[in-house]
């Protein structure tokens, strides 16, 4: 990209040089439009030219302590200075190229100590990051950008080591400008690559798309939608190519209000994908939804899904549809029902039949300094299955890592070994004993994630997975839930609320060998209190787990403060405890976690920050562990100076290693 910077930098000189020869450009001009009299040919015209130079600091330094094995210490120390240039420059006319962008050259000294990977050397490396764009005929029906960025980040994890994240992508974009079809045209190559210095997390992504959206408008009533991307994508995984596939993505879609004041609205979507690599799998959808707008106090939803998925020599077909509708009695009474069947059928002779109903009243009233809500539902589930011979695969199911709870998968006879986990993109793959662990049981399986490694707090994730073998069944589900929550909302104890959930689940089965299915009959009660005024919100709640395979009790604890100091200048705290009791296998879990977050700004020049958490986890079956994150730092400007440091600490311990990672850096840039 060396070619990239020169020409960008010597656009920016000739644009300096020749500035004073050529008038600027009248705010009024419009587009060049071709055989008809525009502004004169103008050259290079410097708009704008910024520079900043920027010399920064960084030094880390990890130590780990393992039982039975060697302590391992890491220390990395780097210098930085880099000098970055933007601006924007024209070349003819705005509305012909119009060239904007940054970029930033530099230089960086590294010093490195490993005992983990036994190195101690030094290492000077030169940097180069941009974002460049230049976009022609910017006034014109099909404008075009031209583009290239790479950049760098770090990522600091919670009680672990940094990850290097470089990405850099090129590409052009050709956009329609219509009122009828305004299509998106995206043709690009994108690299990306993450990797910490101890070499536990070391991952490339490198990708070759082009994609087409386009938004038609068919009739005043009438919208489709086109959606089609093909990719060509090489993933590698510790130096080394893991996986390499192609893929294709077509989605259309359809959308058509009808019916006085167009109240109504049909909703229809075609997808296919397929993608060619390591694991080969397709799929084929249809769905249509009709939405009916009866009046403004009833309203009814219908919806038919077909699917056929592949997976490499295994398909299965899907076929769902649903009914429902909502009705409001009153303001304060409000009722749902719904019908949903479905069948699915696999290659390997597997058929699965199910049909449901359900209902729930949601009732609101206006009481005494204060509001009660109460709500009722029922369900009953009925589902035949054919004998299942041999193994059938689930694909990216959805999941949402809460810390300290584990993901638990809820899907009987799961075969041990099976199961992967994914970031949301399908990539990276993480790997089970070093990012998490995964503990079987009969109807389900739990994935505990390993707290430090690579996957974080509130981080959405796919799970994959195969279901053995069964013989056939019938099983009927039965269900039904009761909520009420009363809130004080005037006088003194505004903003306290007292809540109680009930739900229970009970299963019937039939089947020739019952002994080989595991099913959870389960009974919850959840009593709590909750109170919220101002920025303090405090909650306790007590839940009790009646349940045939696992039960368990938990007791919640949550406290949370956030105030406004000022401008620029915020408080909060929170805290939480949370301790589970179970009966089988028999453990007894307690986790506690607080924080605190300051951030302040002194006068006009002066922000400072300050941040604090501590987890402590005890574990009778899994092990006990805890850690401490502390950051301190602040940001000085005055005028085109600016100077910033931070300081972290973070300290993790548990029965079997003990890891401290100490982390300080500041910087100095002006702009000139």
């Amino acid at each position: 990209m060396s070619h990239i910077l020169a020409a960008f930098a010597a656009t920016l000189a000739g644009g300096s040089m020749v500035r004073g020869q050529v008038r600027a450009a009248p705010p009024d001009e419009g587009p060049i439009i071709v055989g008809q009299g525009g502004p004169a040919w103008k050259g290079f015209e410097l708009r704008r030219l910024d520079a900043a130079f920027e010399f920064s600091g960084r030094k880390r330094s990890d130590r780990l302590t393992q039982a039975g094995g060697p302590d391992q210490k890491d220390a990395e120390t780097r210098f930085r200075e880099t000098l970055e240039v933007s601006g924007e420059v024209s070349i003819g006319h705005k509305n012909l190229v119009d060239l904007t962008g940054a970029a930033r050259v530099g230089r960086e000294d590294r010093w490195i100590t490993s005992g983990a990977l036994e190195v101690s050397e030094r290492n000077t490396d030169h940097l180069y990051f941009y974002d460049l764009n230049a976009r022609l005929l910017g006034a014109s029906r099909v404008p075009l950008d031209v583009y290239s960025r790479r950049d760098e980040q770090l990522l600091d994890r919670d009680f672990s080591t940094s990850i290097t994240s470089t990405t850099s992508e090129t590409g052009v974009i050709a956009n329609l400008v219509s009122e009828v079809a305004p299509t998106t045209l995206r043709i690009f190559r994108n690299e990306s690559d993450q990797r910490d210095r101890l070499g536990q997390f070391n991952s490339a992504y490198e990708q070759d798309s082009i994609a087409l959206n386009s938004h038609v408008s068919l009739a005043d009533n009438q919208r489709l939608e086109v959606g089609a991307t093909l990719d060509g994508v090489t993933e590698s995984q510790g130096g080394r190519v893991v996986n390499e596939f192609e893929r294709a993505d077509l989605l259309l879609g359809h959308t058509l209000t009808f019916g006085g004041e167009r109240r109504h609205e049909l909703r229809s979507f075609l997808r296919y994908f397929d993608e060619s690599g390591r694991a080969d799998q397709g799929i084929l959808r249809l769905d249509e939804q009709l939405h009916l707008n009866h009046s403004d106090r009833l309203q009814s939803q219908y919806a038919l899904m077909l699917e056929r998925q592949a997976r490499g020599s295994r398909e299965q077909d899907l076929a769902r549809g649903s009914a429902s509708i909502r009705h409001s009695l009153f303001e304060s009474l409000v009722s749902r029902g719904s019908l949903t069947a479905q069948r699915l059928t696999t290659s390997g002779g597997f058929e699965s039949t199910e049909a449901s109903v359900q209902g729930t009243l949601q009732y609101t009233k206006r009481m005494p300094r204060g509001r009660l809500s109460a709500s009722l539902g029922a369900a009953f589930t009925t589902q035949e299955n054919s004998e299942q011979g041999v193994s059938r695969s689930v694909i990216n199911e959805g999941y949402v890592f809460n810390d300290p709870f584990p993901i638990v998968v809820s899907r009987r006879n799961i075969v041990p070994g099976s199961i992967v986990v994914t970031a949301t993109g399908g990539f990276p793959t993480y790997t089970e004993g070093f990012d998490y662990t995964v503990r079987y049981s009969a109807d389900r399986a739990e994935i505990r994630v390993v707290i430090g490694r690579g996957i974080v707090d509130g981080q959405a994730l796919l799970v994959s997975y195969d279901v053995g073998p069964e013989p056939g069944n019938r099983i009927d589900t039965a269900a039904g839930s009761i909520t009420v929550r009363y809130s004080v909302t005037e006088g003194r104890l505004q903003g306290l609320s007292a809540y109680a959930i009930y739900r229970t689940r009970d299963h019937g089965l039939s089947s020739d060998r019952p002994s080989l299915i595991v099913l959870d009959d389960t009974t919850d009660l959840t009593l709590g209190m909750e109170y919220q005024r101002g920025g303090l919100r405090l909650k306790g709640e007590r839940e009790d787990h009646d349940s045939s395979v696992s039960p368990s009790r938990t007791t919640r604890l949550q406290a949370f403060y956030d105030r406004r100091l000022g401008p620029g200048s915020t408080l909060s705290f929170d805290a939480s405890r949370d301790e589970i009791e179970y009966d089988t296998p028999t453990n007894r879990v307690e986790f506690v976690r607080l924080g605190g977050r300051w951030n302040h700004r002194v006068g006009r020049d002066l922000d400072v920050h300050l941040r604090l958490e501590y987890r402590d986890e005890n574990d009778d079956l899994g092990g006990d562990s805890n850690g401490l994150d502390q950051i301190a730092g602040f940001r000085w400007r005055r005028g085109q100076t600016s100077v910033y440091a931070t300081v972290r600490l973070t300290l993790v311990e548990s029965e079997r290693s003990e890891t401290r990672s100490e982390l300080a850096e500041f910087g100095l840039r002006r702009s000139f």
